[in-house]
């Protein structure tokens, strides 16, 4: 699902009475920006029932130049996580 098919889900079940794409479109950015800086202050960020995103550490490995197959060090990053609930968990098993 891309985020326009998110928006477009949220309008038709809200209706269109209640609200318009554009202020969903808003709304659903704050809450993008809001766990991106939840991330950045507390390296993790919880929905209760749906699951949580986290902040892991990658330590440098070795990898290889699919080019020139020469050994190369990949640099040791930051990546977000995402670990479902196990209520989100049951709903597809």
């Amino acid at each position: 699902m891309t985020k326009s098919e998110l928006i477009e889900h949220v309008f038709q079940q809200l209706g269109e009475t209640e609200t318009t794409k554009a202020s969903i479109d808003r709304h659903l950015n704050a809450i993008l920006i809001a766990i991106g800086e939840g991330l950045q202050k507390d390296k993790t960020v919880t929905f209760s029932g749906f699951g949580s995103f986290n902040i892991v550490h990658k330590a440098s490995r070795q990898g290889i130049n699919p080019a020139t197959k020469a050994p190369i060090t990949i640099a040791a990053a930051n990546a977000v996580k995402f670990k479902p609930s196990k209520t989100l968990t049951e709903r597809f098993n």
